[in-house]
């Protein structure tokens, strides 16, 4: 089992989480390893995806210690506990939640809350948050990003929220140690219709533009 160290680590070395919302479990494996094939070593599954605890088991065992498995849109402690039962690694919410914070510093996992404000971003680590979501990025601009982080700038953002082929590389020049990628990397359309030659295909095209 991965700790904290090594999965912050992981993150600023493989830059690119993808993000599997809404898509059908049964296809979760399949999902993980064209992923894994075109390059992307970071996964989250979202809670508000159907059956999301038992996507995240099947990836774990399937995958094992080939990629690092998080959990998206943690809302709460409770939430948070199940997530980690189920594997998960790091931890994500597209807001500030004292309780997950907690949880995870208890249980050794990454905390990832949403912020969008200054004062979001102190709030976070006052509570233990290991490393900051921007949320929504895409709508703030890389410009945002690094005007946040011009006051703040001991603390390490990820971007999430609209990130996409044309705005990836400006997110990570303005600072940002990792992108949360949905729906331009797992286009459910893709799944749907079993194209994972093509989800391979586009997780290399982002692998690629980052140049790692």
């Amino acid at each position: 089992m991965s700790n904290k160290l090594e999965i912050i680590s992981a993150i600023k070395k493989y830059k690119i989480c993808a993000i599997i919302r809404g898509a059908e479990a049964e296809k979760a494996v399949k999902i993980a390893q064209s992923l894994f094939d075109g390059g992307i070593k970071l996964i989250e599954v979202t809670f508000n995806t159907d059956k999301a605890i038992e996507m995240i088991e099947a990836i774990k065992r399937t995958m094992g210690d080939k990629m690092y498995v998080g959990a998206g849109t943690v809302l709460d402690q409770e939430t948070a506990i199940l997530a980690i039962n189920a594997g998960a690694e790091f931890i994500l919410s597209p807001s500030i939640s004292e309780g997950m914070i907690k949880i995870c510093n208890r249980y050794g996992k990454v905390a990832i809350p949403g912020i969008m404000t200054p004062s979001e971003a102190v709030r976070a680590m006052e509570l233990g948050a290991d490393i900051l979501k921007l949320f929504p990025a895409g709508e703030l601009g890389p410009g945002y990003l690094k005007s946040i982080r011009s006051p703040l700038n001991h603390i390490e953002f990820i971007a999430v929220g609209g990130i996409n082929l044309d705005n990836a590389k400006s997110f990570m020049k303005s600072g940002a140690i990792g992108l949360g990628i949905g729906d331009s990397l797992v286009d459910n359309s893709l799944i749907i219709n079993s194209k994972f030659t093509e989800l391979e295909k586009r997780a290399n095209n982002f692998v690629q533009l980052l140049n790692y």
